[in-house]
């Protein structure tokens, strides 16, 4: 299961093609992963020191975005990026020390684009037959190349949409 995670982790960094470092809950939102599950494989992968994590300056940021982030205790990781090599680096919990924190404006999506960034829910799909949802993920990255959760987000715009007038 955590191969899984980690493979979708990887994915959903990928897609924001970002330099390294990630900020944890747009990678959460694009992997689609359940919270509990996503949380408990990004502290692993940074026990593993396959990534380190990072804080960040949470001011600025709704509750909901900071309740994305990936939390230790009373410790919230913004970022995490990947090491070049499995082990390169351990956590910085359990050495102590603290990675230089990322060059970056309080609120970046602020920054880019002038306005707040939006408050985010997550949603859990239930009762979808596995054959329908392999099928959709199938349709999915095919006809349109995308992750089915970017789809459905898609979706959603576009039905919120054809109710303006």
């Amino acid at each position: 299961m955590r191969k899984k995670a980690e493979k979708k982790i990887r994915e959903a960094a990928a897609m924001l093609g970002e330099d390294n470092n990630y900020r944890l809950d747009k990678v959460r939102t694009i992997a689609g992963l359940f919270p509990k599950v996503y949380d408990k494989t990004i502290l692993d992968m940074a026990r593993l020191g396959t990534i380190t994590l990072t804080e960040g300056k949470t001011d600025g940021l709704s509750p909901a975005e900071i309740g994305n982030m990936v939390r230790k205790g009373e410790t919230v990781y913004m970022y995490f990026s990947f090491q070049e090599e499995i082990g390169e680096r351990p956590v910085e919990a359990e050495t102590g020390e603290r990675p230089a924190e990322p060059e970056t404006v309080e609120n970046p999506e602020e920054a880019e684009t002038g306005m707040k960034a939006p408050e985010t829910v997550d949603v859990i799909l239930s009762n979808v037959d596995r054959a329908v949802w392999q099928q959709f993920e199938k349709l999915s990255l095919e006809r349109e190349g995308k992750p089915p959760l970017l789809k459905i987000v898609e979706m959603i715009v576009a039905y919120n949409r054809t109710g303006e007038t």
